[in-house]
């Protein structure tokens, strides 16, 4: 055979060896973590655990035979059947077999105040009723709250036990000892703390501060809302200074991380594991504050958290979890599976107010924590709120500045720095879209007046006083209790001449 003839059979291999390689990775070659949900009756009588049977199957169907690792969770308590790393067509190789039920791919999940027990009845308000903590004589005592989120910080002030007995003889939990955490932290109030589910959030993301302790502040704000105890003269930067409790304050708490990093991010497949070990654990009521982070309706039967839920029912745990931050919009509500009590939104009795009044004396709707003075009759000017601003202080020198937050890839505070750099007076803030009326307080931090105005009030009329060189004042106020309304639609502040609401629905 001559050279010529070897060479070319080389580059056909060759080619052919190129084809194979992009053949595979078109079809979905990389691993990806699947829940496989199994029948569990179906176990074949020579294994002698389910745990064996699902690595059986998992030799069965991949290339990389007795590989422990792409096994990530094995469930047996409130669904059956395991996670594991797998290409797409090992997953519909899977589902092919007998005694498999289905193979869902996982997903990445997102996480979703002190005067709340008056604005809900359960302690005396101004008119001298009694509220229903009062009524009842109970506040959760004994119940066991497992909450699934980003952690706890043990140190605070809502976590201490005094006046708490024993812990309840039937919790089976563990306070796991991890970064800067150990058996310690726990006491007659915290009384459990889990972080080892982590494996789906490793495989989409990479590894994290392994530990209990919450480096985000999430999971400890949603841990003392549902069963915090009483922190006398609470208050945050100087607002709205009240005693701090708990819905419960005399349930005890048991936190499973299973949201990491500072973006806090939740792997359905963590959660899942965090769920079934709080119920095997011992807990009464299950406290989530994640939702699917998708702009799809999810059919139940696909939806891990609320094939989780059910399977938690079935045990006789009560699951609670937040119908999301996000709307009004559609398929903005989340975890509104039928065994999930499915917490919204609601308004309250309390803000913390920055109204901005324009040059006829209307005004928008802001809130803010900044504690410095007002600004009044400064310009607006209108910019693009980039990392960089990039404009001069001769632009925006003695100017309120307008920032519109869909622009921007930063937050409000850094927000505020660049303002202030260019030599901006103050600024105002319109909200993303997705976050609908609601305005959300800037930091206290702020480095000048800041605040923000909702998305409708920014895009449909401060434009208006933009383009008629009106002028507007900031004003700040330490925060403002009104009667308490609660409303399905939203209010939306209007610079009107004749009306001062107008319904959103």
């Amino acid at each position: 055979m001559s050279i010529a003839t070897h060479v070319k059979l080389f580059l056909v291999l060759a080619l052919a060896i190129a084809i194979f390689h992009d053949a595979k990775a078109d079809s979905g070659d990389a691993r990806k973590p699947f829940i496989v949900h199994m029948m569990r009756s179906m176990k074949p009588q020579h294994f002698s655990l389910h745990e064996h049977w699902y690595a059986s199957l998992l030799d069965g169907v991949t290339s990389t035979q007795s590989d422990p690792s792409l096994l990530l969770y094995k469930y047996d308590i409130i669904l059956h059947g395991f996670a594991a790393k797998l290409t797409r067509a090992e997953a519909e190789a899977l589902e092919s077999l007998d005694g498999c039920l289905a193979v869902i791919p996982s997903s990445l999940g997102k996480m979703h105040t002190i005067h709340s027990p008056q604005f809900l009845g359960l302690v005396g308000g101004s008119n001298g009723g009694a509220g229903l903590w009062s009524q009842y004589s109970t506040k959760g005592e004994d119940v066991i709250v497992g909450v699934v989120d980003s952690g706890i910080w043990p140190e605070s002030a809502s976590f201490h036990y005094g006046g708490l007995g024993p812990v309840p003889s039937r919790w089976k939990g563990d306070c796991e000892s991890g970064e800067g955490f150990d058996s310690s932290n726990c006491n007659r109030k915290l009384i459990g703390a889990r972080f080892t589910f982590s494996q789906g959030y490793k495989s989409h993301i990479g590894e994290d501060y392994m530990s209990p302790r919450d480096i985000s502040g999430h999971g400890a704000h949603t841990a003392s809302t549902a069963a915090g105890s009483a922190v006398i003269g609470a208050n945050f930067n100087g607002f709205g200074t009240e005693t701090a409790v708990g819905m419960a304050p005399s349930a005890r708490l048991a936190v499973y991380k299973a949201c990491w990093g500072a973006g806090v991010r939740c792997d359905l497949i963590d959660v899942a594991a965090a769920m079934e070990k709080a119920v095997e654990d011992g807990v009464d009521i299950l406290s989530i504050s994640i939702g699917p982070d998708v702009l799809r309706d999810i059919p139940f039967y696909e939806d891990h958290l609320a094939l989780a839920a059910f399977g938690a029912i079935e045990k006789g745990v009560f699951v609670s979890a937040s119908a999301g931050n996000s709307g009004p919009s559609q398929l903005s509500v989340k975890n509104t599976a039928p065994c999930i009590a499915t917490v919204g939104a609601s308004n309250i009795d309390r803000t913390f107010l920055s109204p901005v009044t324009l040059g006829d004396g209307n005004f928008l709707k802001g809130s803010s924590f900044y504690r410095g003075n007002g600004i009044q009759n400064l310009p607006l000017i209108n910019v693009s709120c980039t990392d960089t601003l990039g404009l001069d202080a001769t632009i925006l020198k003695g100017k309120i500045v307008l920032c519109d937050s869909n622009d921007s890839l930063i937050n409000p505070l850094d927000l505020a720095r660049l303002v202030k750099e260019g030599g901006g007076e103050g600024m105002i803030l319109v909200n993303q879209a997705s976050e609908g009326a609601q305005d959300v307080p800037i930091p206290p931090q702020s480095f000048l007046p800041a605040t923000p105005v909702s998305f409708f009030s920014g895009n449909l009329f401060v434009g208006v006083y933009i383009e008629t060189a009106q002028k507007v004042d900031v004003v700040f106020r330490a925060h403002v209790v009104d009667p308490p309304w609660v409303d399905g639609s939203r209010w939306l502040y209007m610079p009107c001449t004749h009306c001062k609401r107008v319904r959103w629905f």
